[in-house]
């Protein structure tokens, strides 16, 4: 490998490795966001379904 391909693939990884930081910074929020918003759907979902369960006993 030449020192000019090695250079090359120094910089793509110091690129990536950059641009994997800022991805991190980025959506970090917006994954605890998405996250707790999960969450709450599954809550929400077996919530409903419950309540469901009840109501069919019910009737």
């Amino acid at each position: 490998m030449s020192d000019k391909a090695s250079g090359v693939m120094i910089a793509a990884k110091a690129i990536l490795y950059v641009s994997y930081i800022l991805f991190r910074l980025v959506l970090m929020p917006f994954s605890w966001f998405f996250g707790g918003f999960a969450r709450f759907g599954a809550g929400f979902a077996v919530g409903t379904i419950h309540g469901f369960e009840k109501l069919m006993k019910k009737i």
